[in-house]
């Protein structure tokens, strides 16, 4: 089910009376702007916000000139004893911020508009230049985990990526935004991404999902595409108590449209959101609480309906391997959760507890992905969830090693977290063109990717073996 976001509270809807339709919703913009427009500030409480705004500021800047001048004199020190040379600046870092104008080499080297563009698009690096600056700061790395401490614990705010739900549920805010967002496939929406993205990246999903099931058909293979719905789309009832009532998943007013588009050119979609519900009535929960990701039991009946779909829909015989599994306990603290750099003896979330299966093959060796294998799993940290011990929540009982135990039948798997709109294909094809063929033997694909991917992924079309 799909559900556009709701009115904001106190705001009215009125009717033209020549027309009888409802008026355009205004933007997030429009409000504050009308709001600032009615809000009145007195001289003294203007003057007083100016100076806390500079005292904080040039502290900040005072703080770093007294911390970072003296370590960068000690570091060219150690230089020049050691090379002779000192290559370190004394100035902070701050003043790196020149770096991001493009060099007169650079400008030169210009041949087309395409080549401008990306030369004049900084924001990435403006996004790491400033990311720099947080890292380095010392107030930021002193204050900022208390003043998270305050905003979370007594006035229930989250963080840049982080939303504070209710009973304790942490949600990532972009899994939100994809939810609440305009639909993803309006045409308005795409262009503005594409304006955003840049000439070289790619905003609809479609293009880069039919060609890639293009090129598998090309060599007689199937793909099966599982979209994973985030924890907002699952449990919106723990973001507003309004929610409770909602049937279902809630989904992006484009993602129906989506899936409409995909199964009329021949691409099998496998919605694993109703296995998901069905983890959620059974145990309340098939998220986990502070942490962006599935919980194991959601994994497990995703893999179980997956595996009978495939047999409805592919030919792949009857698996007679011996895959077992058994149980493992994992504690762990939630990627969300860690977002936010609480200090651990203030920090109002503990570890959670689940059991895990781990699949183990016929001599009881944990399991391991085989390039003979005639299923390959392409994925992101939805897959790697489980099978990924770095991730701390246990190994060999992801996705991959669900869906190999219920099939009864070695899986290959190709994943890395994050970036599921291209970079599983990404490895496929840079496997490939090395004379890695991950194809051969392949009878059906399987591509994971988190739903949210549809609204803010890039879609590029990777052709299979070069790039």
């Amino acid at each position: 089910m799909t559900r556009r976001p709701e009115m904001p509270a106190g705001a009215r809807a009125s009717v033209d009376p020549a027309t009888r339709s409802a008026p355009a919703r205004a933007s997030r913009e429009e409000e504050a702007q009308r709001t600032l427009a009615r809000t009145a500030v007195s001289r003294r409480v203007a003057w007083l916000a100016c100076g806390a705004f500079l005292l904080t500021a040039f502290s900040e800047l005072a703080v770093q000139h007294a911390v970072e001048i003296p370590r960068n004199i000690r570091a060219r020190q150690d230089e020049i004893q050691k090379t002779g040379a000192a290559r370190t600046s004394l100035l902070p870092r701050a003043y790196q911020v020149i770096d991001l104008l493009p060099s007169a080499d650079q400008v030169r080297a210009v041949r087309s508009f395409s080549q401008a563009w990306d030369l004049l698009n900084t924001r990435d690096r403006i996004q790491q230049y400033t990311d720099s600056l947080k890292d380095a700061s010392e107030l930021w790395q002193k204050l900022s985990p208390y003043t998270q401490v305050v905003l979370t614990g007594l006035l229930g705010g989250g963080g840049n990526d982080v939303c504070v739900g209710r009973d304790g549920w942490l949600f990532y805010r972009p899994d939100l935004d994809y939810v609440i967002g305009q639909p993803f496939l309006d045409s308005s929406v795409l262009q503005r991404r594409q304006q955003s993205a840049g000439l070289n990246a790619a905003v609809d999903p479609r293009p880069a999902i039919i060609d890639f099931a293009h090129q598998l058909r090309a060599r007689d293979i199937g793909l099966i595409v599982l979209p994973v719905p985030s924890k907002a789309c699952i449990h919106p009832e723990r973001l507003s108590s309004s929610m409770e009532v909602a049937v279902g998943a809630v989904q992006n007013a484009s993602f129906g449209q989506f899936k409409q588009d995909l199964e009329s050119a021949g691409v099998l979609v496998f919605d694993p959101a109703e296995a998901m519900g069905a983890v959620k009535a059974d145990r309340a929960e098939a998220f986990l609480r502070t942490d962006s990701h599935w919980r194991p039991e959601a994994v497990e009946l995703v893999a179980s309906r997956l595996a009978e779909f495939l047999r409805r829909k592919s030919s792949l015989p009857e698996g007679t391997a011996a895959y077992r599994r058994d149980a493992r306990t994992v504690r762990n603290l939630g990627d969300i959760a860690r977002m936010l750099r609480l200090p651990v003896d203030c920090s109002p979330w503990t570890e959670e507890s689940i059991t895990i299966h781990p699949v183990t093959d016929p001599a009881g060796r944990p399991w391991r992905p085989d390039k003979r294998a005639g299923v390959l799993i392409l994925g992101d940290s939805y897959a790697n969830i489980y099978s990924v011990d770095g991730m701390g929540w246990g190994s060999s009982a992801g996705l991959a090693e669900q869906i190999s135990f219920e099939l009864q039948r070695p899986v290959d798997r190709l994943s890395r977290n994050d970036a599921g709109a291209w970079a599983s294909r990404a490895m496929l094809s840079d496997a490939m063109a090395q004379g890695d063929d991950r194809l051969a033997g392949k009878k059906v694909v399987i591509w994971e990717f988190a739903v949210r991917e549809l609204s803010e992924g890039d879609w590029k079309v990777i052709p299979l073996g070069k790039q």
